[in-house]
């Protein structure tokens, strides 16, 4: 079965916890965004050269609707997107969200994943952490937080993405709140 990853991101090294069935993560966001913000029956899936507009209608509801999107929902739709970290300091605002998520939305896996980032951000584990990430879902077998290289013995060596100098990510909690501050 296909699953979410969580990774925290420490400076040479990182923990990755997952949550089953991916669908109960970005999937039902999206869903939920669709029928309920945008007005339609469904996630409308639409790839390989289809008109991709209307998944892009969803996933940029917020960011198009600024102040129209609670900001639960805001949050929860953001962690789902490409290349998306959340800033350690944010960790609680986080959870408090995806904990009012779950709540409103017991099938998806948002409390699962509440209690993941909670477990792991109060314990000593947590005290290292420069950044945690998603991998939506386990069926795309690339994540770009981290990589395997050898050195020049030939022994693999794992290289974590250092948000410090990488420019692949974005913040999420930097993402949401410049969409509601134009509001």
């Amino acid at each position: 079965m296909s699953h979410t990853d969580i990774f925290f991101l420490k400076k040479d090294t990182f923990i990755k916890s997952s949550v089953k069935n991916a669908f109960l993560s970005a999937m039902y966001v999206w869903q939920h965004t669709a029928k309920h913000y945008c007005g339609l029956e469904r996630f409308p899936m639409s790839f390989f050269g289809d008109d991709l507009e209307p998944m892009m209608a969803v996933w940029n509801y917020h960011s198009r609707n600024p102040g129209k999107m609670k900001i639960h929902d805001a949050i929860a739709m953001q962690s789902t997107m490409d290349n998306v970290l959340l800033e350690p300091s944010q960790w609680l605002r986080l959870v408090e969200a995806f904990e009012l998520f779950g709540q409103q939305h017991p099938n998806s896996s948002f409390v699962e994943q509440a209690a993941i980032i909670r477990s792991v951000m109060e314990s000593d584990e947590g005290k290292d952490v420069v950044a945690i990430g998603w991998q939506q879902t386990s069926v795309n077998g690339d994540t770009p937080w981290y990589c395997c290289e050898e050195d020049e013995n030939g022994n693999e060596i794992i290289k974590v993405y250092d948000p410090s100098i990488g420019t692949l990510h974005h913040w999420l909690m930097e993402s949401v709140d410049e969409t509601e501050a134009a509001a």
